[in-house]
């Protein structure tokens, strides 16, 4: 089953994860900066600060880029060996706000709180501090505090509202508000809060385009919106600039695939696949190889599908990977491992309490049916379906709602 655009909001977990990477990579240094860009893996980043360290010991510098490289990869003892190596080699740098991060990622927010503060108090400039105050202050649902303590001063010491960091706090900022106007029921609300978002988000990545970790913020707030428009505008401007843009390439891959051009769509989903694979676009990328006919090779992506989706702990893409199989297996007449293979897709979904299509689920299920010829659970099947889309009309794309017609009338001549 295709884990259709739009369905649900951005994964928040995820979002609060590359919210704390936004902080740490933003780099005065753009030299140094593309030179850790270049070491394509995190021990050659590491071992490229360590060189430039035994190269210059007395730059401060050098110490602060590697300690903020272990807390970007959460290799917190790493980063406290730093800091004290630091320490005892005097080697004058200010490293509050590293230990600020430290002590946020251990849960001792209020002492990262006061940390920072006296580092903002020292130094006004330091938007990176104010942009972490910021981010506890969310947690706290301190909105008018952001607003007084933060963006004023932002705004203040930079002389503009369009700087990076003043985007990048009032995207985190509408975010909280968008959660807040959900709670209350405000629908209107929430949906303005989460464009305000995805557009300070996009204008923090114009001011700093080297913080690719904003194009993925983007992508998932054009898609949790809905806004194809967008979606598409975006996606294309960041596949430009990075061709290997995984996520970019997937968006593109899911308009194309709604729109019915299979072909075109898989040649984007194999792009995103072979940029950076996950369970999303390994499972849409089966799908469609499924509905190209290539089922082995559907069979073999879904299965890669199922993996990544526990290895990720995503139940969410894990149900719907567990489908995605089940149809590859069923049009292969695999009857009994595609019987299985629904099960498992129904399970993960009822048992993590996930709101699943469940018209997708048993059209899956359906089809196995008709074939194994159980004529009572066949139209008990295609009775649950059609209450789904009485209730909701779009719930079978298109050639999903050709399969069910054609099943109808397979089930009409059953007895």
């Amino acid at each position: 089953m295709m884990l259709r655009m739009y369905a649900h909001s951005p994964d928040t977990q995820n979002i609060a994860n590359q919210i704390r990477e936004l902080i740490q990579i933003s780099n005065d240094n753009p030299g140094a900066f593309n030179r850790l860009l270049q070491a394509a893996t995190p021990e050659a980043r590491l071992a490229a600060l360590e060189k430039n360290i035994a190269d210059e010991p007395e730059n401060a510098r050098h110490y602060m880029e590697i300690i903020r490289q272990c807390i970007r990869e959460n290799r917190m003892e790493d980063a406290k060996k730093w800091m004290r190596e630091a320490d005892e080699k005097n080697a004058g740098v200010d490293l509050r706000f590293e230990m600020a991060t430290l002590l946020a990622g251990e849960g001792k927010a209020d002492e990262a709180f006061e940390m920072l503060q006296s580092l903002v108090d020292d130094n006004p400039k330091h938007f990176e501090a104010l942009a972490m105050l910021a981010f506890i202050m969310i947690d706290r649902e301190d909105v008018e505090g952001v607003r007084r303590d933060v963006l004023d001063k932002i705004e203040r010491e930079e002389g503009t509202r369009r700087g990076y960091y003043y985007q990048l706090v009032s995207g985190k900022l509408a975010l909280l508000e968008k959660q807040l106007a959900v709670a209350r029921e405000d629908n209107a609300s929430a949906i303005r809060f989460q464009q305000q978002a995805r557009d300070h988000y996009y204008n923090a990545y114009r001011a700093k385009p080297q913080v690719t970790a904003l194009t993925t913020l983007v992508l998932e707030l054009d898609f949790a919106l809905g806004d194809q428009v967008q979606a598409r505008r975006h996606a294309t401007e960041f596949l430009r600039r990075d061709r290997n843009h995984a996520m970019a390439s997937w968006v593109l891959g899911s308009l194309l695939f709604m729109d019915g051009d299979y072909e075109a769509a898989e040649q984007y989903f194999k792009q995103s696949v072979e940029s950076k694979p996950e369970a999303r676009n390994l499972n849409d990328y089966a799908e469609v190889l499924r509905r190209v006919g290539k089922v082995e090779m559907s069979e073999v992506f879904a299965r890669r599908a199922v993996d990544a989706a526990q290895e990720e702990n995503a139940p969410r893409y894990e149900y719907n990977a567990w489908d995605t199989l089940a149809r590859a297996l069923f049009v292969q007449k695999k009857y009994a491992e595609a019987k299985t293979a629904s099960e498992e897709s129904v399970r993960v979904a009822l048992e993590n309490e996930l709101a699943f299509n469940s018209a997708q689920i048993n059209l899956t299920r359906l089809h196995i049916v008709v074939a194994c010829g159980e004529a009572d659970a066949a139209r008990l099947l295609a009775r649950e379906i059609e209450t789904e889309i009485r209730k909701s009309p779009d719930a079978l794309d298109k050639e999903e709602a050709g399969e069910f017609q054609k099943l109808r009338e397979k089930i009409a001549e059953m007895r």
